[in-house]
């Protein structure tokens, strides 16, 4: 038994207003949303916005249940960092000057990793 396909219960024209309204929902999960409401299949998209099946079905979900307002990106928290704020600032104005002024020999920053192991002691990891 082939599985349901997936819908959008919205016209795909409100869609399209409510986007124009609030650029904010402009993410993949809106556009994910008004193709498939345009008669799109989910398998279709996924190579255009790289992403899997299961992703392409919970932006559907979200919207069906919440509207535009569940695809909003929600605040992630991720890795503490080990800098602190002072080490931060102090960071901050050494990449927005340039390399060359802080003794590099290269015009481009490509060793920041290299400088929070010398300037505040701390290993990135890769």
């Amino acid at each position: 038994m082939a599985k349901e396909r997936i819908k959008v219960y919205v016209p795909a024209e409100a869609i399209a207003a409510q986007l124009r309204k609030d650029e904010k929902f402009f993410t993949g999960g809106s556009g994910c949303v008004y193709q498939i409401a345009l008669g799109r299949k989910a398998g279709e998209l996924q190579s255009v916005y790289n992403t899997s099946h299961k992703a392409i079905c919970n932006w559907l979900h979200r919207f069906n249940a919440q509207g535009v307002e569940g695809l909003k990106d929600l605040p992630r928290n991720g890795r503490p960092s080990r800098l602190g704020d002072e080490s931060k600032a102090k960071l901050k104005q050494v990449v927005l000057s340039s390399p060359m002024e802080q003794g590099s020999s290269s015009g481009t920053w490509t060793l920041v990793s290299e400088y929070i192991r010398i300037a505040f002691g701390i290993e990135c990891r890769k």
